[in-house]
């Protein structure tokens, strides 16, 4: 679990201590970390060779998700238990992971006006499988943030549930192919538990950058009927030949 917190440590310890009174295996903390250096901490930096590695299969299937469902995440955990069970070499370095964000900036824009979809849908939770074990809670206190990402004013007191962003998926990264097919199927078991616990009415909706390239264009890009069709006809006006069509691109209309 990593907690980043731009502020005094105090102020993080009442949301840190049920996390520790949990447990861990260990503790990691950090004080006055600049903002470039959580990447390398966390090991997201193009350097790890957790998040680059070469040889590494890796697998994303997100999740956008209206709500918690407490019998959803028994039911991804013990999917979790048994392919780790059977694979015991990304056994001890799997995590499952909720990401949540503030939504007060997102929820102040229409829908309408952006091309970012599911912007009602606050949770957003995937599996990272690994190599290289994580520390099972790590606290960064970071010594500067960019001015788009400083806190609001507005403080809340610990136990208040915020409108956050949420999504989800498995993450896996093994360096043997025969895992594939299990790795792949449960990947799929999980993000359809997910997305039925939730209640949302579809089976998925991707966060875009964690797609697994078996997703529609309405799943990756909003399923609203007018979405897809605007961003198409977009495309067709602002870049016909497709030459900003490396990743999950969006075919241009009449194509």
């Amino acid at each position: 679990m990593l907690m980043i917190y731009a502020g005094p440590a105090s102020d993080l310890e009442p949301f840190a201590t049920p996390f520790r009174a949990l447990g861990p295996a260990r503790e990691t903390v950090y004080t006055s970390v600049a903002y470039p250096d959580l990447f390398t901490l966390n090991r997201n930096d193009e350097t790890s060779p957790a998040t680059c590695g070469k040889g590494l299969y890796r697998h994303l299937m997100p999740n956008y998700l209206a709500r918690h469902n407490t019998t959803a995440l028994r039911t991804v955990h013990g999917l979790f238990n048994n392919i780790t069970a059977q694979y015991p070499p990304i056994g001890f370095t799997s995590v499952y992971v909720v990401e949540s964000y503030s939504q007060q900036a997102v929820t102040a824009v229409s829908s309408h006006d952006t091309a970012t979809p599911y912007r009602e849908y606050p949770l957003l939770t995937y599996v990272s499988i690994s190599r290289f074990p994580p520390p099972l809670l790590s606290l960064f206190f970071p010594s500067s943030f960019p001015s788009f990402y400083q806190p609001t004013n507005t403080r809340k007191k610990p136990g208040v549930m915020l409108t956050k962003r949420t999504h989800s998926s498995p993450v896996w990264g093994y360096s043997n192919p025969a895992y594939s097919p299990d790795i792949i199927a449960t990947s799929k078991a999980m993000r359809k538990a997910m997305a039925e616990g939730s209640g949302s009415g579809q089976p998925l909706r991707a966060y875009l950058n964690y797609g697994f390239g078996d997703e529609t264009l309405a799943e990756l890009y909003g399923d609203e009927p007018w979405r897809v069709p605007k961003l198409r006809a977009l495309k067709k006006q602002y870049d016909p030949e497709n030459r900003f069509g490396f990743y999950a691109p969006i075919p241009p209309a009449g194509n």
